[in-house]
């Protein structure tokens, strides 16, 4: 089953508007779910979201809709973020897309593994929200610049 959520901040309607970031966020847990995408509605960026549960929900999002960044849970129940990864960079389409793993695994090696594997950024849980929102800020940043190179 597929959620859709779109997180929008819209505090002052005078403000400069915000560049906007498509997420997919790859994550099974709804608390976790939840914390990460209110955490996104706090940025500096529009947020618009969508959520994925399985690898084949994943599959078609990435046939429909590309986003600037991917988040995946480096453990979900039937998959894992890791499959998420290979199926992005089997694709010239996505191969660029930055994808952030979110895990609870927390040991060196299990990082060094998730970065080894081409992840951008590993960030454990809990989340702590500065090197989360850097994350995604950098991931964009790279995904910009990976874009403008292609077309």
């Amino acid at each position: 089953m597929s959620a859709t959520a779109t997180v929008r901040q819209h505090e002052n309607p005078s403000a400069a508007i915000k560049p906007q970031l498509r997420v997919l966020l790859v994550e099974d847990n709804p608390g976790d779910r939840d914390l990460i995408l209110q955490e996104l509605g706090k940025g500096e960026f529009d947020v618009i979201s969508d959520v994925v549960q399985t690898a084949e929900e994943f599959r078609q999002r990435m046939k429909t809709n590309i986003p600037d960044v991917v988040l995946a849970d480096y453990n979900l129940g039937q998959w894992r973020g890791m499959e998420a990864l290979e199926i992005l960079r089997a694709d010239p389409a996505t191969a660029h897309t930055p994808v952030i793993a979110i895990s609870a695994n927390a040991m060196a090696l299990d990082i060094e593994r998730g970065m080894g594997a081409g992840f951008f950024r590993y960030i454990t849980k809990p989340i702590k929200v500065d090197e989360f929102m850097d994350a995604i800020e950098a991931a964009l940043e790279y995904a910009q610049r990976e874009s403008a190179q292609i077309t």
